[in-house]
């Protein structure tokens, strides 16, 4: 299970937004879990896995499935 943190940086990801910036341990542990791809220059794809685990998320919370950008 992700930490708040680590959740909510690929949240940030799925949304589009660049993970560069973000602490490298963070980047790293998202990478390593697989939910994340790191590309050049760390900027960091969304796998299908970090999405699917951000749907199980929003049903556990009883939020909604709007579509993630790839």
């Amino acid at each position: 299970m992700l930490t708040n943190e680590q959740l909510d940086r690929l949240r940030r990801c799925a949304e589009g937004n660049t993970l560069r910036f973000e602490s490298s341990a963070i980047v790293a542990v998202l990478v390593a879990g697989g939910y994340v791809k790191e590309g050049i220059g760390r900027v960091a794809t969304v796998t299908p896995k970090g999405q699917q685990y951000l749907r199980m998320r929003a049903l556990q919370r009883g939020g909604s499935l709007r579509p993630m950008s790839p």
